[in-house]
Order: structure tokens, then sequence, then C-alpha cells
């Protein structure tokens, strides 16, 4: 992070006449910076895997003052990820079809374990379960990866961390030409 203090340094040489000049500079920058930082891990977990956007930026929190992004959440139901087909057939014996990561797809048959299958709920949702034993109950729901596991790898957040410092040093920049060219107080 060698970039982020030298611009750190060079924001503070210009805004050290204008009080409260460069904690407002580094307020605004930050936040722009972690907004970019969640950007880029939902880029990378859409890159791998078939969830969609908003579900996997659902599980991600901004503290916007303090520069943290949190990830944190549960493991997802099957049919947030590719399903095919995506509502119950109750006639159709095909086999499910499911594809987590975008580099594979796997078939879930019938026959495996009295099967896989698709159903709604009472409330309007749909899941794939799966049957434990040969009777009609209990069902099992079959879930996907969460949003931390999808970016586990160290070198996701090596890529994460090197976008967030490049946003936070171009934005101070910015942020400083506004607080000195009076565009903001």
């Amino acid at each position: 992070m060698d970039i982020v203090e030298q611009g750190l340094a060079r924001a503070r040489e210009e805004l050290a006449h204008l009080p409260g000049g460069i904690e407002r500079a580094t307020g605004r920058a930050l936040k722009r910076a972690v907004t970019k930082a969640r950007t880029e891990s939902v880029r990378i977990v859409r890159t791998q895997y078939t969830i969609k956007a908003a579900t996997a930026r659902n599980d991600m929190k901004i503290q916007r003052y303090s520069g943290v992004l949190e990830v944190k959440g549960y493991t997802h139901k099957l049919t947030e990820f590719s399903v095919n087909p995506r509502r119950p057939t109750p006639k159709r014996r095909a086999p499910i079809k499911v594809q987590v990561r975008r580099t594979g797809g796997k078939t879930i048959s019938r026959a495996f374990v009295a099967g896989a299958f698709n159903d709604s709920y009472a409330s309007g949702g749909t899941g794939v379960y799966m049957r434990r034993t040969s009777k009609r109950r209990p069902l099992d729901e079959l879930y996907g990866p969460s949003v931390p596991g999808m970016l586990s790898n160290p070198e996701h957040r090596l890529q994460i961390e090197t976008v967030m410092g490049e946003e936070f040093v171009n934005r101070l920049s910015h942020e400083a030409g506004n607080i000195l060219g009076g565009v903001t107080r």
C-alpha cells in the first residue's frame, strides 16, 4: 500500500492550510473506495458463479466511514443459481440440471436416492429438494455455497484490496482538488 501512503501524504500537504480539509477529503475518498471494492467483489463472484449480482451484493455491507466491507451470509438455495427447469413440473420425470460454478454443471438424476425435484412453498417460493428415504417425508432442501465462501480465495482478497487502494488514491486527489477549488465544502 505504498501508493496509498504517497497519495495521503500529498493530500495532507495540499490541504494543510484548510481546517478539516484532509478529514473531509479522506472520508469522501474512503466511501467511494469501499463502494468500488464491493463492485469488484460482486464482479469476481459473478465471473465464477451463476448467482445473481443482487443476491451476492445483499450479503455485503459497507461501513462507509470506517472503510470496511463486511461480507457475511449463509449458504444460498440452489434456486438462486442456474437450475433447469426453474419452476415445478409435477409430471416431468427428467432430471434437474444445476449449475453453480460457471465452469461446469451437474445433473441431479431422479434415480439418485429417490431423486431430486423442485417444488413450490405455500408462500410462493420454490426450492430444489431431495428425499432422505423412499417415503414422502422428510425432504432436504439443497443449497449452494455462501458468498464469503465464494470470496475465500486469497487471490481475490488481494485483487479487491488493490482495486480499493487505487480507487482511494484517485478519489483522494480528486476530492482534494474539489475542496481546494471551492467546489465542495
